[in-house]
C-alpha cells in the first residue's frame, strides 16, 4: 500500500514497470513517465476497487485494470475525448458540477486523480467529493504541474504565469467559452496541502515523476531558498503549540524536497484520516 515509510524526498525508484511503451494506445494527457510512476506507488492488494477520477480517454484506467485492480472511471461528458477503455466501467460525471460523485459512500479503497486539478474551477470541491466515496484509510493520489519547481518560479517572476498556465485559447461553442481541457487552476504544494489537509486527509508521500533540467540550473539558489523557507517555518508567533510547529516543520521539509523544488509534475498521496 502506499504508506507512510516512502521517503518524501524519493524521486523516481526502480520500478517494475518501468517500460512506457507496454501501456496501451489509448492517449494520454499527462507526462509518459507520470502513470508507472502513480502506479508504484499504489500498492494495493490484487482487486481492490479504484476510481479513476477524470479518466480521460481511459489510458491509466486500461493499465490499472491490467494491474489486477478492479476499476471504476469517471470524467466529463465534454465530447471532446471519450473513454474508450474497453472492459472498464465508465459512469460520465461534471467534476466542476454541483452535487457528490455518483458512486455511494466509502465505496473505493483508492482513487487516482492524473492531471485533473488544474482543470478545474475549485479543487477544494474535488477533494470533499473525492473523501466522500473513500473507505477509512483509503488513497487519494493526486498530480498536477509543478508550479513551485525552481524554473517555474523564475518564470512567473519574468513573465507574469507559470509553464502551462499562459495565454490560453478561447474556444467559442454556440455563442459561449467551452474550455474543459485548459488550464485554468494552477495548484502549488501548499494549496493542495490546504485543501487535503483541511477535509479528512494527511498527506504521505510527495513526489515527482522527472526531473526538470531547467530547475537543476538554478540551484545554486538552494541556500537562500532553505534560508527563506526555514525563517517563515520556525517564526515564533506566540499562538503556535507543539503540533502547529510540528505541521510548520513538515511543511517546510516538504517545499525544499527535491521532488518539489525540480520536479515536473507534483505528485501527492494522501491517506483518509477523519471526517472533514
Amino acid at each position: 500500500m502506499v504508506g507512510p515509510h516512502l521517503d518524501v524526498h524519493e524521486l523516481v525508484p526502480s520500478y517494475a514497470m518501468n517500460d512506457v511503451s507496454r501501456m496501451s494506445a489509448l492517449r494520454e494527457f499527462g507526462h509518459p513517465a507520470t502513470y508507472p510512476k502513480v502506479l508504484s506507488l499504489l500498492r494495493l492488494k490484487p482487486g481492490s476497487r479504484i476510481l479513476d477520477v477524470g479518466a480521460g480517454s481511459g489510458y491509466f484506467s486500461k493499465e490499472l485494470a491490467r494491474a489486477g485492480y478492479a476499476v471504476h472511471a469517471t470524467d466529463a461528458p465534454h465530447g471532446l475525448v471519450h473513454f474508450e477503455a474497453e472492459g472498464v466501467p465508465f459512469t460520465p460525471c461534471d467534476l466542476n458540477g454541483p452535487g457528490d460523485l455518483p458512486f455511494e459512500p466509502e465505496s473505493f479503497d483508492a482513487l487516482v486523480c492524473i492531471e485533473v486539478v488544474e482543470h478545474l474551477e475549485n479543487h477544494y470541491d474535488l477533494v470533499r467529493k473525492c473523501h466522500k466515496v473513500l473507505v477509512p484509510g483509503g488513497f487519494l493520489v493526486i498530480t498536477t504541474p509543478n508550479i513551485l519547481n525552481l524554473a517555474s518560479r523564475l518564470k512567473f517572476l519574468l513573465a507574469g504565469f507559470y509553464p502551462l498556465f499562459g495565454y490560453q485559447y478561447e474556444i467559442c461553442d454556440a455563442g459561449g467559452y467551452f474550455r474543459p481541457q485548459n488550464h485554468i487552476s494552477p495548484c502549488s504544494y501548499w494549496q493542495l496541502r490546504h485543501s487535503l489537509h483541511t477535509n479528512g486527509f494527511r498527506i504521505v508521500c510527495v513526489a515527482t515523476e522527472k526531473l526538470r533540467r531547467s530547475s537543476l540550473f538554478l540551484a545554486p539558489l538552494i541556500p537562500l531558498i532553505w534560508w527563506c523557507t526555514w525563517s517563515d517555518a520556525l517564526k515564533e508567533d506566540g499562538k503556535s503549540g507543539v503540533e502547529q510547529i510540528a505541521r510548520k516543520k513538515e511543511l517546510a521539509e516538504h517545499m525544499l524536497s527535491s521532488a518539489v523544488l525540480f520536479g515536473k509534475s507534483l505528485i501527492i498521496c494522501a491517506e483518509k484520516v477523519s471526517n472533514p
